[in-house]
């Protein structure tokens, strides 16, 4: 009886990744980006409403772009920060709907 289960969980876990590998490349489809490629992850972030990728994304800019993750934050989210679409990482997340990496972002205590 197990060995009859395994095939069925091979086909199970198989069928999901071949469809989430599917999602991803047709959404790598959908989304372009502009300019800096360097801050495109900020966007993607926001496009997925990913918060983790959205940490890292901070996390990577320290030393670059500020001292800590707090101002990193504080900078991209700024009036001359990263734009989205021609719009602020905050009003971009906002359009797309992107309730987590929107929560995150005016949640946290820019300086």
């Amino acid at each position: 009886m197990l060995l009859t289960r395994k095939p069925l969980y091979l086909i199970t876990f198989s069928a999901f990744y071949i469809t989430s590998v599917n999602a991803t490349e047709e959404f790598r489809h959908r989304v372009v980006f502009s300019g800096d490629k360097a801050f495109a992850i900020f966007c993607r972030a926001a496009v997925s409403d990913d918060v983790q990728l959205l940490k890292q994304a901070i996390a990577r800019k320290v030393g670059d772009l500020a001292v800590s993750r707090k101002r990193v934050l504080a900078r991209v989210v700024s009036e001359n920060g990263v734009k989205c679409n021609g719009q602020s990482l905050k009003a971009f997340s906002k359009q797309r709907h992107a309730h987590d990496v929107y929560a995150y972002i005016s949640n946290h205590r820019v300086l």
